[in-house]
């Protein structure tokens, strides 16, 4: 069985001091166990995720990369990055994430447009991502 986690930022735990000029950065982790594809869409799968930290929040989390670690019998265990994370409630404690397949289709158009038409136009390229 896998054990899965994402790392972000969470807004309750950073802050931006403009009058000293720095930023207070922290990173945390939320452990969580696979609960299949979503009733949203085929390619969003959800996690049941711990909060051990009780934010009450999950703002800082979206975009954050979604890893499982999969323990294998006598071998190293095995860790994969299975998407992004895009929506949350501590509330729920539940996390959506894109499924990684869908993250890569979109890194290939992107750097095939850039091949292509050059960095302008991925700056201003359209909802549709057609070439």
């Amino acid at each position: 069985m896998a054990t899965f986690f994402l790392f972000g930022y969470p807004l309750e735990i950073n802050e931006v001091d403009f009058d000293e000029m720095r930023i207070l950065n922290s990173q945390a982790l939320l452990p969580g166990r696979y609960r299949g594809i979503s009733n949203i869409q085929a390619t969003v799968h959800e996690l049941e995720v711990q909060n051990p930290l009780d934010f009450e929040t999950f703002s800082g989390f979206s975009g954050s990369p979604v890893f499982s670690l999969e323990e294998r019998f006598c071998s190293e265990p095995a860790m994969r990055f299975c998407g992004i994370a895009i929506a949350g409630t501590p509330a729920s404690g539940r996390v959506f994430f894109l499924e990684a397949e869908v993250v890569a289709d979109l890194l290939r158009v992107s750097i095939q447009r850039l091949e292509k038409f050059g960095l302008e136009t991925i700056v201003s390229w359209d909802s549709a991502g057609e070439l």
